[in-house]
């Protein structure tokens, strides 16, 4: 939990030493301002976080949140308070779940059933994924797992793929093991959903890296080194930034070892 009440009854994050009260429960929740984990508010000792959807959350949660501002970010909702928005946009009461983790069918159809007027973010960080720009124009994905949480999503999807995002149209005939869709661009997505603009020195900040493959397509990265990944062949890539800019990079080539590099280690 990013925000609590403070004496004063405001919401603030977490200072170090500090004690609060929980937006939803109302009981008294701690700083947690340690090394190890991002800062948060927690309940006493041996209570869970009182909204049982709640999950660890990351720096890429609070990233996002960020750009709403205090005042759209866990919005307690329900008649009985069940559960917190991760960002709730005033005016028409959208709510951006920000998804780290894979979650159950069932708990993404109770999600969009309570919220309603939702909108998913998936961060694909963790997974082993891979996006294109087909030769036909078209934005496609696919990655390496057996969980399936965006099949039961009705909901608009969108894949956060470090710079751009990617708003899902369709999924292949396994399902979202692979898919395709709208590719924008941090900034794009970032207005439509009415968050602050990125500065000028936020827009320097690398986008994704891409390189041109041998049947056409493009393939989109975060880093040289998902590329090397990816796709080992020595190649040229080329780096975007968030303000749209590119330039020209080789992709380092990754040192064999020595079983790879000795026929006679590979013999043996």
């Amino acid at each position: 939990m990013f925000l609590a009440f403070d004496a004063a009854g405001q919401r603030v994050p977490p200072t170090k030493g500090a004690d609060g009260t929980c937006p939803r429960c109302l009981r008294v929740v701690h700083a947690k301002c340690g090394k190890q984990k991002i800062r948060h508010w927690a309940h006493e000792k041996g209570m869970n976080d009182c909204d049982p959807w709640a999950e660890s959350e990351t720096q890429w949660h609070r990233d996002w949140q960020a750009r709403a501002g205090l005042e759209w970010c866990e919005v307690v909702m329900g008649e009985l308070r069940e559960h917190r928005a991760d960002i709730r946009r005033p005016d028409d009461g959208l709510v951006i779940e920000l998804q780290h983790s894979y979650i159950k069918h069932e708990e993404v159809r109770e999600r969009e059933a309570f919220y309603g007027n939702l909108w998913w973010v998936f961060n694909t960080e963790p997974w082993r994924f891979r996006a294109e720009i087909a030769a036909d124009g078209r934005a496609r994905f696919r990655w390496m797992s057996r969980r399936r949480t965006l099949d039961a999503a009705t909901r608009p999807v969108y894949l956060d793929l470090g710079g751009p995002l990617l708003r899902v149209t369709g999924y292949g005939p396994q399902g979202c093991v692979s898919g395709f869709g709208e590719l924008l661009s941090r900034t794009e997505f970032i207005s439509r959903v009415g968050l602050r603009p990125l500065s000028d020195e936020e827009l320097k900040q690398t986008s994704h890296y891409s390189v041109l493959q041998r049947d056409g397509d493009i393939l989109l990265a975060r880093s040289l080194e998902d590329l090397r990944t990816w796709d080992s062949q020595d190649a040229m890539a080329t780096h975007h930034d968030l303000a749209g800019r590119t330039s020209v990079v080789k992709i380092p080539v990754i040192p064999l070892g020595p079983f790879e590099r000795d026929p006679a280690v590979r013999e043996h």
